[in-house]
C-alpha cells in the first residue's frame, strides 16, 4: 500500500519550437512515456507557439 504521498515528480524544461528559447520549467509524472507539448507564450517570438519538453 502507498503512504498517500505519491511518486516523485520529474522536473522538465520547455523549449520553444520556433526559436529554441528555454522559457518555462515545470514537472510531470515519472510514469508518462510521451514528451510533453504545450502551447505557451514565447517572449522571444512574442507569440503563442508550441513548447516541447527538452531532454
Amino acid at each position: 500500500m502507498s503512504d498517500g504521498r505519491g511518486a516523485k515528480r520529474v522536473k522538465i524544461v520547455l523549449v520553444c519550437s520556433e526559436c529554441g528559447a528555454r522559457n518555462y520549467k515545470t514537472n510531470k509524472s515519472p510514469n508518462a512515456t510521451e514528451r510533453l507539448v504545450l502551447k505557451k507564450f514565447c517572449p522571444s517570438c512574442r507569440t503563442h507557439t508550441e513548447h516541447r519538453e527538452s531532454r
